[in-house]
């Protein structure tokens, strides 16, 4: 048990510090740019916005409720250490995706909300670590 939460912690914090990273560059880079990549096409802003917003509000609420769903805490049970790693995993895509999505849409557009979604979805990292407290109250597991 040890082991694998030592695993998802370094998981976890390369996450996190490619996120933090990778905005920055974007960042950097963005300071002297005054409009973005130029794609001044309206309806597709707004359609990658949308999306943008589903996916990262979608991607927070399953990130967080994930192991409640019944046919995960089914799996967990059959055999808690791999699942339990396997659907870490999984949790942490599902908030790592929608961040770096609203960077790319922050890179495209020079848009704000798409700064305001991604610390949304980077924030929901801090609701997410793995610890061994966190491993024992969501999968019941007591190493022997």
């Amino acid at each position: 048990m040890e082991q694998i939460v030592k695993n998802l912690k370094l998981i976890y914090w390369s996450l996190v510090t490619g996120i933090i990273l990778f905005g920055l560059v974007v960042e950097f880079v963005m300071i002297d740019a005054t409009g973005g990549t130029g794609i001044d096409e309206g309806n597709f802003e707004f359609i990658f916005l949308s999306l943008s917003t589903l996916l990262t509000m979608g991607g927070l609420y399953g990130a967080l409720r994930l192991f409640k769903i019944r046919k995960v805490e089914e799996l967990i049970k059959s055999d808690p250490l791999e699942k339990y790693h396997a659907f870490c995993v999984i949790r942490m895509a599902l908030l790592e995706g929608p961040a770096l999505l609203n960077i790319i849409g922050y890179m495209l557009f020079v848009n704000t909300s798409f700064v305001w979604l991604g610390l949304m979805a980077f924030m929901g990292f801090f609701f997410i670590y793995p610890s061994k407290e966190r491993f024992i109250s969501e999968t019941g597991y007591i190493e022997e």
